[in-house]
C-alpha cells in the first residue's frame, strides 16, 4: 500500500523531476495506438483500475499540491473507485464524475434544450 511523497514532473507547475509513466491503453480506449501518459506516483493505482475494467477519462496526482485524483465517466459509481484505490494507496483521493451539461443562449437567453424553450429577458 503506498503513502509516498510525489515527486512527479509537472509541466504546469514545473515542479518535480520524476518523469509520467506510460502505460498501454486499456482494452476500453480509443487510443489502441499510442500509450497513455499518468504521473509516476500513481501509475499502479490507474494500471489496476483498468485492469479490473473500470474506466478513467483523465488523471494526476496533485504534485504535493493537492490530493490524487481521477475523472470518471458521468454514469460511473464513485465508490467502487474508492473501494479500488482504497486497498491500493493510503493517501486521500477526489474521484471526480465527468458531467456533460448544454446549455444554450438564443437572443440573449438561456434556452433549456430539452424543452427547447425561450426564457425571454425583458
Amino acid at each position: 500500500m503506498s503513502d509516498k511523497k510525489c515527486d512527479c514532473r509537472s509541466y504546469n507547475l514545473t515542479v518535480g523531476s520524476t518523469p509520467e509513466v506510460i502505460l498501454m491503453p486499456p482494452d476500453w480506449s480509443d487510443k489502441q495506438d499510442v500509450g497513455i501518459c499518468v504521473d509516476a506516483c500513481i501509475a499502479d493505482v490507474v494500471q489496476e483500475i483498468w485492469r479490473i475494467g473500470l474506466i478513467t477519462l483523465g488523471s494526476c496526482c496533485g504534485h504535493n499540491r493537492y490530493s490524487p485524483s481521477i475523472i470518471i465517466p458521468e454514469d460511473c459509481d464513485i465508490y467502487t473507485y474508492f473501494d479500488v484505490i482504497e486497498g491500493l494507496d493510503n493517501r486521500k483521493w477526489s474521484v471526480q464524475r465527468w458531467e456533460n451539461v448544454l446549455r444554450t443562449y438564443y437572443r440573449g437567453s438561456l434556452c433549456d434544450p430539452l424543452l427547447e424553450e425561450v426564457n425571454d429577458k425583458e
